[in-house]
């Protein structure tokens, strides 16, 4: 028995070719709460602070039925090995939560839900996903793109303050469908600081849109980004970086200081 979702074991090697993704159900909800505790407790804390943080991390079916609430997996073979939570708001959206199995950590699975996640936004006419991050996932977080903006206080622990990020995006209309177009930080060493422009979780090449794509991440399978014509992600990525470099410097400005 898997204590990822209490009935299905887990695969004993993850494989990206493999993965799947689809809407939680309510039947889902035991074994995502789970997966969540294992998580959150992956980076060590003890049992006095998982205590404090149960009421926030338990998914509970009035959830999965909210018409602004979206909330995804990754499973392989029908195990869950993650899931995201977006809570769409009247002006962006927030990522409420995001979790990865322990055994499935640092294997990709991080990288396929952000993609879900600004996926969500992008079809529900948002350009903003606001962050409030555990301080041991700020890293993923700013590797993905996302940019300091600030703190807020946990809402399970008083007087903890958490690192708090906003990821804008840019909505690009393909075929009659809304994809999300978003910037994350060159990885190849040796380079120039860059900014990499990457579609529903496909980096397109360095250059960030000049036409020439690059290997894709692991992002969403069908991910349309191979083959397009650069010419309706190119008229998006002016803005897109403008926008970047705003709240880049608002948020130098408002970090600046802190501890």
């Amino acid at each position: 028995m898997s204590e990822a979702d209490g009935s299905t074991p887990f695969p004993a090697q993850a494989q990206p070719s493999r993965w799947r993704y689809r809407p939680a159900c309510v039947e889902d909800c035991a074994g995502l709460t789970e997966l969540a505790i294992r998580s959150k407790a992956s980076w060590g804390y003890d049992a006095g602070f998982m205590a404090a943080c149960a009421d926030e991390l338990t998914v509970r079916p009035e959830a999965l039925t909210s018409a602004t609430r979206i909330i995804e997996l990754v499973h392989q073979g029908g195990a869950p090995l993650g899931f995201m939570s977006v809570a769409i708001q009247t002006d962006d959206a927030e990522l409420e939560a995001m979790f990865v199995l322990p055994e499935a950590l640092r294997g990709g699975v991080g990288r396929r839900l952000m993609a879900l996640a600004l996926r969500a936004c992008a079809r529900h006419g948002r350009h903003l996903l606001t962050i409030q991050s555990d301080p041991f996932a700020e890293g993923f977080y700013r590797r993905m793109g996302a940019l300091p903006v600030g703190r807020r206080e946990s809402d399970s622990v008083a007087g903890r303050f958490l690192p708090l990020l906003a990821l804008p995006l840019e909505i690009v209309i393909i075929q009659g469908r809304a994809h999300a177009l978003w910037l994350w930080p060159g990885r190849d060493e040796g380079r120039e600081p860059s900014l990499e422009a990457v579609l529903d979780g496909e980096i397109l090449g360095h250059g960030a849109g000049a036409g020439e794509h690059g290997a894709p991440s692991p992002g969403l399978q069908g991910a349309p980004a191979r083959g397009l014509v650069a010419n309706p992600i190119t008229s998006a990525l002016a803005a897109l970086r403008s926008r970047h470099m705003q709240i880049a410097g608002a948020g130098a400005g408002a970090t600046r200081g802190q501890p």
